[in-house]
């Protein structure tokens, strides 16, 4: 069988302002499309965050606490395994990441690998393995370049290797930080309902305690319902007009008489919080809206058929495993995820069932979380927050995910006997992941997560002068 497949990975697109996951405004006309003919996963997760640990987990086929790499910086820049040194090249000798796997083992019967993305100036081990990288607009920062700047490289490129075997990878920054679609864009979204939750009370409490730390209310000049309004509809422009741009490249696919032969993924690294926990704009942790996100799948040559909907446990990190599945190949010892392709295609879920998800974060917070899914009687989440972050978030959280699926009630005191088994459930896991090594999340948080060492060198009055709640200092570990 050919092996054809797009991925397209578009930045901080948080799952519930999709059109196929229930929005209500038209954000997502082209990525409908994909999801209605073909397959929409309802738990997917992104096994690390942010951006660097996201696609580390994603190529890597690990979590972060195997690879050491759990947050941006120095950090972020060498993988490996974790409590083993990487090699010369700043990456594991014997764990392949997923394209020099894919390109090692495919690439003499004829499958041409290429990459559209900045995203290797965060992280230099990402380049390896491709035979194609294109990093558009050098002038300008990594989170700058638009996507009909990514579009000029990825369009030509698949027309010219469309018809033969291919895995291309485009990446958008679109809808992170900053907003900056046109306007017309923008103007399309005001005309649309916004949702009704974040109310000028809620906005007003978050002006007053958070003052003006980096991505929360009063920063960003959202003081009340209009300003968020204006906000929102920034962001969801940013998402419709790189919706847009994803479209031009389904176009190409479908011009080519090849769309129906395509794997087409679509996807994103992580979610993004509009004012949920005090956040605007950003990723600070484990949340629902930073970890549980979306993934589309389209391949009706491939046994996917339309309207297939997937309830089972999955993560980014299975995307690996599945293309060795597609293209025949044995996945990697040392991978963690399995394949999704069984699933996207109507399957039953493989023994052993998920029947949780561990997500872990080191960015603007040192956080791990436990998560059931599909429990009996209802879910539930447990954070540890190794390092609270710039709010200074409690060591321990549990939330109701049933009858609160915004988490804005700890319930841990409450409930000391679910407290207990996911506590005890997550060093379990722990234990397993380590072996005897040292915990690199703690390292993260002992040495202070690297956003918020930023925080307190770019925003240092803000962080001095904070009203109503206590800003974390820069290092701080918790056990």
């Amino acid at each position: 069988m050919a092996v054809k497949v797009l991925y397209l990975d578009l930045d901080s697109l948080r799952r519930d302002h999709l059109g196929c996951y229930g929005y209500a405004r038209p954000t997502t006309p082209n990525i409908d499309r994909i999801a209605r003919d073909g397959a929409r996963f309802t738990n997917m997760y992104a096994a690390d965050t942010p951006c660097v640990p996201a696609r580390a987990s994603i190529f890597t086929g690990r979590w972060g606490i195997r690879t050491g790499l759990l947050t941006h910086g120095p950090r972020g820049e060498q993988i490996g395994s974790y409590g083993a040194p990487p090699d010369r090249a700043g990456s594991s000798a014997q764990i392949p990441q997923l394209q020099q796997h894919l390109s090692a083992q495919l690439g003499p019967r004829g499958l041409r690998t290429a990459v559209v993305s900045t995203f290797a100036d965060q992280a230099p081990w990402f380049t390896r393995g491709w035979e194609s990288y294109f990093r558009p607009r050098w002038d300008l920062h990594a989170q700058h370049v638009e996507a009909p700047d990514i579009n000029a490289f990825a369009i030509p490129w698949l027309r010219e290797h469309a018809r033969g075997d291919f895995f291309l990878y485009v990446h958008y920054w679109d809808p992170h930080t900053p907003y900056t679609a046109p306007q017309a864009y923008v103007d399309r979204m005001l005309r649309h309902e916004l949702p009704s939750w974040l109310t000028d009370e809620r906005i007003r409490h978050d002006v007053e305690t958070y003052g003006d730390l980096p991505q929360t209310a009063k920063s960003l000049g959202i003081l009340n319902r209009r300003d968020f309004d204006r906000w929102l509809a920034m962001y969801d422009a940013e998402i419709a007009f790189c919706d847009e741009h994803v479209g031009q490249l389904l176009d190409i696919l479908e011009s080519t008489g090849v769309l129906d032969d395509t794997l087409v993924l679509i996807s994103t690294d992580h979610g993004e919080n509009q004012g949920e926990h005090g956040v605007y704009g950003d990723h600070w942790g484990t949340f629902e809206t930073d970890a549980h996100i979306w993934l589309v799948a389209r391949w009706p040559n491939g046994g996917i058929t339309p309207g297939t909907l997937v309830d089972a446990a999955c993560y980014t990190m299975d995307i690996g495993p599945t293309l060795c599945e597609v293209g025949g190949l044995n996945v990697p010892t040392g991978w963690q995820g399995r394949s999704f392709l069984g699933l996207a295609r109507g399957g039953v879920e493989p023994e052993p069932k998920r029947d949780y998800v561990v997500l872990e974060h080191g960015l603007w917070s040192a956080q791990r979380a436990f998560c059931t899914v599909g429990r009996p009687g209802g879910d539930w989440k447990l954070i540890k927050s190794y390092h609270g972050g710039l709010f200074d978030w409690p060591l321990t959280q549990l939330f109701d995910q049933n009858n609160d699926p915004r988490e804005e009630i700890d319930v841990s005191a409450a409930r000391p006997d679910v407290l207990e088994e996911l506590e005890r459930r997550l060093r379990t896991w722990e234990e397993a992941q380590l072996g005897g090594r040292p915990d690199p999340l703690r390292e993260v948080a002992a040495e202070g997560p690297h956003a918020v060492r930023w925080a307190h060198r770019e925003f240092a009055h803000a962080v001095s002068s904070t009203p109503t709640r206590k800003v974390s200092s820069v290092s701080r570990i918790r056990r």
